[in-house]
């Protein structure tokens, strides 16, 4: 095999396309992806100058990924969900967008007719933490949801049985 002289490795480099930046939450039923594509975070406005206020302000990229949660089958069980965390995420040089993390409180058990806790546990299953990307447009990529049980049924298929 031939080795790649230093032109050809460096031309190769340069033309490697910059791929998606994936962000994952794993839930109680299975896990959500979404992929950050580069070309939609160039497309977005773009925070060149740190010295001013990025084109979207953070409170907005939390009202865009809190709109975006309460559309989330996360949402079906009983979660209350907390804002946890806001992150600036760099991408291709003065691309950004905003990651908001949001985590659910444990409910537990409601009391018995006695006003005691049944079990002390958290009987829904809930999600730890969700991510949610907001681009500097406002906008939040699409969100791939995958279950457990989807998973499961599409090895049940390849074995064939």
């Amino acid at each position: 095999m031939k080795l790649l002289t230093s032109a050809t490795f460096v031309l190769l480099l340069a033309s490697t396309p910059v791929l998606s930046d994936e962000v994952r939450s794993d839930v109680a039923f299975g896990f959500y992806i979404c992929n950050v594509d580069a070309e939609a975070i160039t497309n977005a406005p773009q925070w060149t100058d740190q010295n001013h206020d990025p084109p979207l302000s953070m409170l907005e990229a939390i009202r865009a990924a809190n709109a975006k949660l309460k559309t989330l089958p996360a949402n079906d069980a009983p979660v209350d969900w907390t804002l946890h965390r806001v992150t600036l995420v760099r991408k291709n040089g003065t691309g950004w967008y905003y990651i908001s993390t949001f985590r659910s409180k444990i409910r537990l058990d409601p009391p018995d007719g006695r006003g005691r806790l049944t079990t002390g546990s958290n009987p829904y299953g809930t999600p730890r933490d969700i991510k949610i990307p907001v681009l500097m447009d406002g906008s939040v990529p699409e969100i791939a949801i995958h279950r457990h049980t989807d998973t499961m049924l599409e090895l049940l298929d390849d074995l064939k049985l």
